[in-house]
């Protein structure tokens, strides 16, 4: 149990990380939108898209940390977090949906998209669009297998 509580302190950290990128990310685009710095000309709905997607990447973050901080606090906790994440089922279902690496890649889409849209709208769409798409099919496999297995 001690090394999942390593594995949950690490994830907190992570999660703490990407809520602070978040935030200065946000800041950062409410500056090029106020036109206190600038690098081209702005395109407000891109940065407020942006701007958005951001903060909606940090709620998540902070929800997972959220949580991790409760189970680290209980041991109760810490136990159904534990059972829940080493469920034979759900890794099953996981694994034949191709979740870990979907996700990852999609993750790293994402990324690229929202730097990429400092640069090139055109790019920060197709980047967006082709995520979503990604994960879309990968939470349809994971409903279809849960319900199959």
């Amino acid at each position: 149990m001690e090394k999942f509580r390593k594995k949950i302190v690490i994830s907190t950290i992570i999660s703490g990380i990407i809520n602070l990128a978040a935030v200065g990310l946000c800041i950062f685009d409410l500056l090029i939108i106020s036109e206190k710095i600038s690098f081209q000309p702005v395109n407000e709905m891109l940065l407020s898209f942006q701007t958005g997607l951001v903060l909606g990447i940090g709620m998540v973050a902070l929800m997972y940390t959220i949580k991790n901080r409760k189970a680290l606090r209980d041991p109760k906790e810490l136990q159904i977090l534990y059972n829940k994440e080493h469920d034979e089922r759900q890794q099953l279902i996981i694994q034949k949906a191709g979740m870990p690496m979907m996700a990852y890649t999609s993750g790293v889409m994402v990324i690229a998209g929202v730097i990429a849209g400092y640069y090139n709208t055109v790019v920060f769409y197709t980047l967006i669009v082709a995520a979503m798409a990604q994960l879309l099919v990968g939470l349809s496999l994971k409903l279809y297998y849960s319900r199959t297995i």
